[in-house]
C-alpha cells in the first residue's frame, strides 16, 4: 500500500491535516502548521487514553496517535 501525503505550503511552511477532538473531549489548539502543536483533554469524568500532545512534522504528518475520552470505570 502507498499512502500519499497532500503537502501545502504556505510562507516556506508544510501544514498537517486537521485533527478533530476527541468524543467527550477537546483540542488546544488551531495552527496545524509545521512545527506547531496541539493538545487534547477530556471533559470530567473520562480520562485521555493516546498522545496528550501532538506536532506538525516537516513532512506534513503529526506526531502521535489520535487520542480518545474513556469513561471512568469502563476501562
Amino acid at each position: 500500500m502507498i499512502l500519499r501525503y497532500l503537502f501545502v505550503v504556505h510562507k516556506g511552511r508544510r501544514i498537517c491535516q486537521s485533527l478533530e477532538s476527541p468524543e467527550h473531549g477537546f483540542i488546544h489548539g488551531q495552527q496545524f502548521w509545521e512545527g506547531e502543536h496541539v493538545s487534547f483533554s477530556c471533559r470530567s469524568a473520562y480520562w485521555l487514553e493516546g498522545s496528550l500532545e501532538r506536532r506538525c512534522l516537516k513532512n506534513g504528518t503529526w506526531t502521535g496517535n489520535q487520542p480518545k475520552c474513556i469513561l471512568l470505570g469502563r476501562v
